[in-house]
């Protein structure tokens, strides 16, 4: 064999040296991407919720990728709809899909407290991490070490709302509520709460999602002459029953919570939404940009929980880039937040594993969300 022969055969071997290590050392183009999957309901009675929570967390995530991603790694969102089915079996396909089709290591959502309880278990024994929202039940620990909230409890902003009832001396409540494990949870709450101060919760009426004729209901209430009337639903039917309540004359003062701030509850209310009651959040300068932030990119206001959808894209993205990929490391970083400044405030887990928030009371004065003056 010649010189040359020879020098052309070790260049030969030394490229195909240096390809087989490439191949071989080069993680495949799948695991280069940090996967995510969001389950939300992007149909349905809440599709106008979804769809904003849809935004606020591509907000994040576009905006993460424009920083070079996490690692050099860029980030992707696999969304799943649930189609506001509150259905634990739909919600249970999903998250399989998504752990064992999709390989995510970490799931936003879902909604529903029912379907985060069908969910959980999966989460836990793969090890996956989920941040839910919306769902107020509590404590948020009996769902697993895996599953944390990025939006508060009922039970932790209900208080606002038992200790304005106090003040007003409303002696006797009536609910109005979603026929849901939230709903229970809500009705649970008031009637443990609501004798502290001096006041009784003497009415429930449970309605099944879908149902969209709240009259029967309003009038079994009324004919109770509560002090006032507490109502909880998701956004839409929220402002719907409103509307309801105002067609049959109900006068006496009627309370809820911040889901009333949707923008599809101002758009199925209306007018009737003047002079409701309901605690909200205080919002930070981080919450309030965005806010704006949304507007601009958007043209349109968030709905109630985008911001609690961001924070949780945001925390996933603080708990990798502090911890890489090791789950539970991951895992043990969230149980530990303390003063994550959010969307939605100052964040801070308790013993239960729910979120902290400060609330005040806010009314709807000329179509206004402003502070309540006593």
């Amino acid at each position: 064999m010649s010189k040359k022969s020879i020098i052309w055969l070790i260049i030969i071997i030394i490229i195909v040296g240096i390809l087989i290590w490439y191949g071989v050392s080069r993680k495949p183009a799948e695991e280069e991407v940090i996967k995510i999957g969001a389950i939300l309901p992007l149909t349905g009675t809440a599709a106008s919720q979804g769809e904003s929570e849809r935004k606020a967390i591509e907000m994040a995530v576009e905006k993460k990728n424009a920083q070079g991603g996490i690692d050099n790694r860029k980030i992707e969102v696999i969304f799943e709809d649930d189609a506001t089915s509150n259905s634990p079996s739909k919600a249970t396909e999903i998250i399989k899909k998504l752990i064992y089709i999709d390989k995510v290591q970490f799931i936003i959502g879902p909604v529903m407290s029912s379907e985060i309880e069908a969910v959980a278990p999966i989460a836990n024994q793969e090890n996956i991490v989920m941040i839910a929202f919306g769902a107020v039940t509590s404590p948020f620990s009996r769902f697993g070490r895996n599953v944390f909230t990025s939006s508060a409890t009922f039970a932790s902003e209900n208080y606002k709302i038992d200790e304005f009832i106090g003040k007003q001396n409303f002696g006797k409540i009536a609910l109005i509520s979603v026929n849901t494990e939230a709903g229970l949870e809500i009705k649970k709450v008031l009637e443990e709460e609501l004798p502290k101060y001096n006041s009784e919760l003497i009415s429930t009426e449970l309605i099944n999602l879908g149902v969209i004729d709240f009259k029967t209901n309003l009038l079994k209430a009324k004919e109770q002459n509560p002090d006032a009337l507490y109502v909880f639903h998701i956004p839409a039917l929220l402002g719907i029953i409103i509307k309801q309540a105002k067609e049959l004359s109900i006068e006496f003062p009627i309370l809820t919570f911040h889901n009333i701030e949707d923008p599809s509850a101002k758009t199925t209310g209306g007018d009737s939404l003047e002079g409701v009651i309901y605690t909200s959040p205080v919002r930070s300068e981080i919450g309030k940009k965005f806010f704006t932030d949304f507007e601009q990119e958007y043209g349109s206001e968030p709905n109630i929980f985008s911001d609690a959808a961001y924070d949780a894209v945001n925390l996933i993205f603080e708990a990798i880039e502090r911890n890489g990929l090791e789950i539970d490391k991951i895992r043990e970083y969230l149980e530990n937040i303390k003063n994550y400044q959010g969307a939605t405030g100052n964040i801070s887990f308790d013993k239960n594993r729910d979120i902290k928030r400060d609330y005040i009371i806010k009314t709807i004065k000329n179509g206004q969300f402003v502070p309540y003056e006593e």
